[in-house]
């Protein structure tokens, strides 16, 4: 899988977090069963792979699906510039004043390009697909997991008289005109169809189509 140097270090950092799940359990396996080391060795692999049934990863990002494949790629360079002002905002000091600055001029003419609303502060994982930006709009206070893909008019916000937004779990397929409003969770994995208005949780694996939203069936696993 070919990645940047900062794809690769984005990748890095994420790593991290099962790394401690994964050097705690091998230092046990000698101390446990062949079950129980068996259970603690499934753990680590649904951290750090896709599932065996070849699904994508819900909890490390594939950075490479946000690296532009050419240079008017407006999803994935209006993703690039919302990373790159995160990147320089944590750090201190004038001299990264100038990168920041240059970051939201990039990010206000891609939007524009785009036609989607993304704000420079998402809190969005890695692997996010844009392949129809058009009409894509995030509060800045949602939360969306790894390797989400959205479909051009998706809505991810509040719902009237509320301000709590939605959690959007990892590998999470959003279809064209969909909107997930308020305090709800959508689980791993989960699929919902166009045009939805999703208003309540969706499971892990679920699909959720319909006005107001309905769980149809669980994915098979």
């Amino acid at each position: 899988m070919y990645m940047t140097d900062r794809a690769r270090n984005y990748y890095t950092r994420d790593l991290e977090k099962v790394q401690g799940i994964s050097t705690d359990l091998f230092q046990k396996v000698g101390e446990v069963g062949p079950a129980a080391r068996e259970k603690r060795l499934e753990t680590v692999r649904a951290a750090v792979k896709p599932s065996q049934h070849g699904e994508i990863s819900a909890v490390i990002p594939d950075w490479s699906r946000e690296a532009p494949t050419r240079w008017w790629d407006p999803g994935r360079q209006l993703l690039r510039c919302i990373r790159n002002y995160q990147h320089w905002g944590s750090r201190r000091g004038w001299l990264y004043i100038v990168p920041r600055k240059y970051q939201v001029l990039k990010h206000r003419f891609w939007s524009v390009v785009s036609g989607a609303d993304i704000p420079l502060n998402a809190h969005v994982d890695g692997g996010l697909q844009l392949l129809h930006p058009n009409g894509i709009v995030i509060h800045p206070e949602a939360r969306i997991g790894p390797n989400c893909i959205f479909f051009q008019q998706v809505t991810i916000g509040t719902r009237e008289n509320s301000l709590r937004v939605p959690w959007i779990g990892g590998d999470v397929s959003i279809g064209a005109g969909a909107k997930v409003l308020g305090g709800i969770r959508v689980g791993d994995h989960a699929r919902i169809g166009a045009n939805a208005v999703v208003l309540c949780d969706v499971p892990d694996g679920a699909v959720a189509v319909g006005i107001p939203a309905r769980i149809l069936q669980p994915r098979e696993s």
